[in-house]
């Protein structure tokens, strides 16, 4: 009787921690509306804005603006409208408004000459919304911002959470028509998770487990998202436009070494800039001069030199897709298609580590990460085709989790049973005989749809591809590449007639491959395919 006693009380404390805990976190300012304090906040921490924005209201440059986001929530946003064809959009931070970032705009419409919109987020300053949300559903409410205010040139800009949304925004597929875009983060956190994880211990002395967890659960059935999903850091690392990142060498609110891992994971053209002595949100107040300098350096970066890339970390990754769901797995990434069910693709790298291991085949599951209607286990009973992986079970021998999430059913396509253990896992282990003889290679990898209408199986309808592709990248030594189209048939032809250039790979599937690569050598990789070579 005492231990249920004791584990009754033990669970009504944790619900009601994480009760606490998440409306601590996502409460929004209840004087958030204080036009007036707002302004004062402003002018006495940076008072060369009043002559500035006295100017603006004389020309009737300094404007509101209101948008109906998806969710029928009216947002706010301030406008400067200088009349150029270049746009900065800038975003505030944790419980804070537009009017508080004038400072930003002055920066960009004055010294950089741009128009400037600065969206208030969810549940911030005049927009709508009950709770705060940390940046992850911020991102699509600053998408339809760019789409009403786009421009041939545009900059994001945040600081804080306003940084976090910026590169949670950055990870996604852009708006049409925007011929120079590029995205700047003063400040931001890595994730959701680490920093609240970060502030449980240093305002409270509390470990992660269990509120971390349940507090997430909590966020997740109250808002739909959970602290580990909203990564900024995950969202970088398909980022394909150049980033500034800035940070105090001081901050302890977001901690300075949060910004390196985050620099690390961009691939592409980047810039770092620490300010030396500045504590959080405070860079600019610490070397104003400077802070500009570094604006102005970003904003002259040539267009072209978004391809100017370096070969790291996300070089297997296609470029972004209209509509799809990314999910970061450990082994691999997937680029998720709600109307098939199925993947676009999946891509991964794949070490001479990576090809053994102790870790032996899990069991299928069910995503959880996924929108409904989605791939169950019984839509494949009976169907007749067989749980076809794209990365292969034989990839993720190394580890069990990587074995285990190999299983789920976003890295799943409809496939036939003899292709699945003949030609298709030959040309599975002819990947990892190259990964061990050259240390490395990238493949991506997913179905093929022909025609114009196609074969479903089970009552979720997912659609049975009529051909597989892969692609795979070898950049040690001569850099390399090879592709591969077969039929979702017996597959009975020599596996070497299957083997293709990128170029007609890409022509296939219409997928740009390996993006970040520089022109000169993705050009001349992706040209030509010689078997013989990967001998």
């Amino acid at each position: 009787m005492l231990v249920a006693v004791v584990v009754a009380t033990t669970v009504m404390a944790v619900v009601g921690a994480s009760v606490y805990m998440l409306d601590y976190s996502l409460a929004p300012d209840p004087n958030r509306r204080d036009v007036d304090s707002c302004y004062q906040q402003l002018l006495a921490e940076y008072p060369e804005c009043g002559e500035w924005m006295d100017s603006l209201r004389g020309i009737n440059a300094l404007r509101d603006t209101f948008v109906v986001m998806a969710t029928g929530e009216r947002h706010h946003a301030l406008y400067i409208d200088k009349g150029v064809g270049k746009t900065a959009v800038v975003l505030h931070g944790w419980r804070d408004c537009a009017i508080k970032f004038l400072w930003l705009a002055r920066i960009y419409e004055r010294a950089l000459g741009y128009n400037v919109v600065m969206p208030e987020l969810h549940a911030c300053g005049e927009s709508e919304g009950d709770a705060i949300q940390m940046g992850w559903k911020d991102r699509r409410d600053v998408m339809e911002w760019m789409k009403v205010f786009r421009a041939d040139t545009m900059v994001v800009h945040g600081v804080s959470m306003g940084a976090a949304t910026t590169m949670m925004l950055s990870g996604e597929t852009m708006p049409e028509g925007i011929k120079d875009l590029r995205f700047v983060a003063d400040c931001g956190y890595t994730s959701v998770w680490d920093e609240f994880a970060m502030q449980l211990k240093a305002q409270f002395g509390l470990p992660a487990f269990p509120l971390m967890y349940t507090t997430s659960l909590l966020c997740r059935l109250r808002y739909g998202w959970r602290f580990d999903e909203a990564s900024a850091i995950a969202q970088v690392r398909k980022c394909r436009y150049p980033m500034l990142f800035i940070h105090g060498d001081n901050d302890t609110f977001v901690p300075t070494r949060m910004v390196y891992p985050l620099y690390a994971a961009k691939v592409g053209a980047k810039q770092l800039w620490i300010s030396k002595g500045a504590e959080h949100a405070q860079a600019y107040q610490a070397h104003k001069e400077e802070y500009i300098r570094q604006l102005r350096q970003f904003s002259l970066v040539s267009c072209a030199q978004r391809q100017e890339v370096r070969v790291e970390e996300g070089v297997e990754r296609p470029a972004p897709i209209e509509g799809e769901i990314v999910l970061e797995k450990k082994a691999y990434t997937v680029s998720y298609n709600q109307e098939t069910r199925c993947p676009n693709w999946v891509a991964w790298k794949l070490t001479a580590e990576h090809t053994d291991g102790p870790y032996k085949r899990a069991n299928f599951y069910e995503e959880d990460d996924v929108p409904e209607p989605k791939a169950t286990l019984h839509d494949y009973k009976g169907s007749g085709w067989s749980r076809g992986h794209m990365c292969p079970a034989g990839d993720n021998k190394w580890d069990s989790e990587a074995m285990a999430e190999s299983f789920s059913l976003v890295n799943v396509c409809p496939q036939n049973a003899r292709l699945n253990s003949g030609v298709w896992n030959s040309i599975e282990m002819d990947c990892r005989k190259w990964a061990r003889k050259y240390g490395e290679v990238y493949v991506v990898c997913g179905p093929v749809y022909l025609n114009k209408a196609h074969e479903a199986i089970g009552p979720n309808e997912v659609v049975v591809p009529e051909a597989f592709f892969k692609v795979v990248l070898c950049l040690k030594g001569k850099p390399k590449a090879i592709g591969v189209v077969v039929k979702n048939t017996e597959g009975a032809k020599k596996k070497d007639l299957y083997y293709n250039t990128i170029d007609q790979v890409e022509r296939i599937t219409g997928y740009d491959f390996f993006p970040s690569l520089p022109d000169d050598i993705e050009k001349k990789v992706e040209a030509r395919a010689n078997i013989r070579e990967w001998r």
